[in-house]
């Protein structure tokens, strides 16, 4: 009966349990600052505008830091074998 009733998990769910610890792993790797920046941008949803405003410096230096971090992520997720 128990099967019946589960409901199965969706495509995104599964990709969610596979890749939060990665990311959650790549994470440590990077610098106290480096991580802030990730987490109020990606998780937190902080327009690069006004995280700029708030340390002082300009939206286009943190835009291509911002580059460089999905890029050393997305190779982070390869190297665990998740392409996206």
């Amino acid at each position: 009966m128990e099967d019946i009733l589960s409901v199965p998990q969706t495509d995104t769910e599964y990709e969610l349990e596979e890749i939060t610890p990665i990311i959650n792993k790549w994470l440590l790797t990077l610098s106290k600052k480096e991580q802030a920046l990730f987490i109020l941008r990606y998780w937190q949803g902080e327009s690069v505008k006004s995280i700029a405003k708030q340390w002082s410096t300009s939206s286009n230096k943190l835009s291509g830091k911002l580059f460089r971090l999905r890029n050393n992520l997305k190779q982070a997720l390869e190297k665990e074998g998740i392409f996206l």
